[in-house]
This record gives structure tokens, sequence and C-alpha cells, in this order.
């Protein structure tokens, strides 16, 4: 038989009123206040756009990466007049023909090749539209007034705006990204202990408990395991958005960086091919941006190893995981390395800028760990203290 208890606490309009119910077939919630109700519908709607926003970015870069082969049209090409360029059209007031899409070119009957400025449209789909027109639009607005600069100064202030703009936008993800990675260390300490525990016990029961504590580290840590990912899924966007700016850029075709490098040639195939003429030139192209490359790469590592506190709590199936991750990186670097000095000089040069940003961001973001880690550790000293009732 089942007794239903029915408590009414009721006190005078100066108290809150408190009503309880216990039945064994409904739990009543009505305790939660509406103000943590809007909270946490709140928090369910933003988690709900940021997986949008990231399925969102991931379909773009998709896109532009997989363009290419399904609408020729959109393919480039580092000749003055072929592939797809981007410009002013003609009678618009602008005469420098580096700039100026020619009217024999528009229209060739083999599809639309000509990208404007002067006019937004959906022609090429919406990674073009939103990503690619907008920036290629701000790199041109800056390089036309400044045309006559020497050694494509402009081409180079001009790129530099453009992935300082783009890299002011997405900081707070990569310092999040940072951040969480930085914590996923801290905790592996722990998470080894819970994973000694456990060792061998592969029932039912024991694996529920070890990801019950698993999870209640995380929530003490404040540790998000997934949110050290969420800087892959602007990555590739972002490589391609500037990627495309590059190559389809009309006065960039032929421009020559500080009049010795070409930004539309390929470093690689000028040091094989035209070795003996100009080609050599490249070779301290390549010696310039390769190291600024790897130590972009291997920076961040570096530094997380510094300030490493429980390197030496770390398991062997942690150091063994750190491993595989550094190898992971290794090839990494390899990869990118190969990508520029096999892509056009305009793309080597982004990638130099984008490593000087972000060598940057890894120092900055040293720092600032390292001065929280300092001022809590003199807040537990201070609290210590003052319980002990020591003055400092």
């Amino acid at each position: 038989m089942y007794v239903n208890e029915f408590v009414v606490n009721k006190k005078n309009s100066n108290n809150t009123e408190n009503t309880s119910f216990f039945n064994p077939f409904w739990v009543d919630k009505s305790n939660e206040t509406p103000k943590k109700k809007a909270r946490k519908i709140l928090k369910i709607v933003l988690r709900w756009l940021k997986i949008l926003l990231y399925a969102f970015l991931l379909l773009m870069g998709l896109w532009g990466c997989f363009q290419t082969m399904i609408e020729p049209e959109t393919k480039t090409s580092t000749n003055l007049g072929q592939g797809l360029e981007f410009g002013y059209l003609p009678f618009c007031g602008v005469t420098d023909p580096r700039y100026v899409l020619s009217a024999s070119y528009i229209n060739q009957g083999l599809g639309w090749y000509g990208y404007s400025i002067n006019n937004f449209n959906f022609a090429y789909g919406p990674f073009y539209a939103l990503f690619v027109w907008p920036g290629a639009s701000l790199v041109l607005s800056i390089m036309y007034p400044m045309r006559d600069a020497w050694g494509a100064m402009n081409a180079l202030l001009a790129i530099f705006v453009l992935l300082f703009i783009i890299r002011t936008i997405t900081l707070l993800i990569s310092l999040r990204s940072t951040f969480q990675m930085e914590r996923m260390q801290d905790v592996q300490g722990k998470l080894a202990e819970i994973n000694a525990k456990y060792k061998g016990m592969n029932d039912r029961e024991s694996m529920m408990k070890k990801q019950m504590e698993t999870r209640a580290i995380y929530n003490k840590y404040n540790v998000k395991p997934f949110a050290a990912f969420e800087q892959m899924f602007i990555t590739l966007p972002i490589f391609l958005i500037v990627y495309r700016v590059v190559t389809i850029l009309r006065p960039l075709k032929g421009a020559m960086l500080f009049d010795i490098w070409n930004l539309s040639e390929t470093p690689l195939n000028q040091v094989f091919s035209n070795l003996t003429n100009d080609g050599w030139k490249y070779i301290f192209f390549i010696l310039i941006v390769v190291p600024v490359q790897i130590i972009s790469q291997k920076l961040p590592q570096k530094l997380s190893k510094i300030r490493s506190r429980n390197s030496k709590a770390v398991s062997q199936k942690g150091n063994d995981q750190a491993k595989r991750m550094n190898m992971v990186q290794n090839i990494m670097t390899v990869f990118l390395v190969f990508i520029v000095v096999s892509s056009a000089t305009g793309i080597g040069l982004y990638w130099f800028l984008s490593s000087l940003f972000s060598i940057a961001q890894a120092l900055i973001v040293h720092k600032i760990i390292m001065n929280r880690r300092k001022q809590n550790k003199q807040d537990k000293s201070s609290r210590i203290a003052k319980e002990l009732g020591i003055e400092l």
C-alpha cells in the first residue's frame, strides 16, 4: 500500500512559501526558480546555436575544398586572363589593367569567370559569396589606392590586414581551445588515478562508476573535452578563404614581392625547373618561411611542457598518448611545410604571417597562464595563512 505525503509549509507574507510533494509516481520540481529555468533554456539554445555554427563552418569548408572538382568555372590559374579572377568591372572608373577584368575575358562562352568587387552575388555559391567576396573586396580596396607601392608592399599590407581581422574574430575560440587543452593536462594525474583504480574491471557497474568519477573531475575543473577541438572547425574555412582570395585576385598575378618573388609562382617548381635563372631566389623564400612555420607548430607544445604541473603524475598510458600526439604533430608539420613550398608564393606569404600570429599568441597565452598560476598560488598561501592566523 502506498502512502502519499502532502507537506505544505505556509509562512507569513514576508517569507516564501515552500511546497513539497512526495509521491511514488512522480517527483515535483517546482522548487526550481524561473530564473534557473530561463538560464537552463538559454544554455541549451546557445549550445545548439554553437553546434549549428560549427556544422555550417565545416560544411562551408568542405564546399570550398571540393567545389573546383565539380564547378570548372571556379578553378584558378596563375596566368592573367585565365581561371576565375576577382577585380573591377570595365567602365567602372578604374583604368589600371592589373585591376580591371577585360570585357573579352568576362564572357568566353565557357561560363562566367569574372568575379567583381562591384557586384555581390551567389553565382559561385555561398562559400564565395559569404566568405571569399568580403575578403577579396577588402584586399582589393587596400591594394588599389597603393597600386604604385614598391615591391608589392600593398599586397603584403592587404594580406596582413585580412589575416589580422580573421585572427581577431577567431581569437576567442583559439584561446578557449588552448585553455581547455591546458586544463586537460592539469587533470591528467587525477584521471590516471581513476584509470588505475578501475584497471581490469570491465563489468558494467565498474565502467559506470568510472565514467561518473571522470565526469565529476571534468565538472570540478570545468573541463570540456571536446572544446579543445573547436579550433579545427574554423581552421579549414580560414585557410580556404585566404587561399581563394590570394589565387583569384587579378592584381596579385604577376606581383613581385620586394621585386624578388612572384606571388603567383610556386617556390618548389621554381627551384627544380628554373634554378639557374631566377629559381634560386625562391630558396631564400623557403629558408625564411619554413622555419617560422615549424616554430609556430612546435612552440605551443614546448611551452605546454614547460608549464605542465602534473607531468610526473601522468600514467604510462598518458605518456604513450602524449607520444602519439607528438607523432601526429610532426606529421602535420611536415604536411604543412609541403603545402607551403608547393603552393603559390602568395599562399606561402599567408602562412608566414599566420605563423607569426601563432607564435605571438602562444607566447601571450603562456604568459597569461603563468601569471594566473602565480596569482592562484599567492591566493592559496594567503588563505592558508589567514586560517592559521599568520600575517604575511
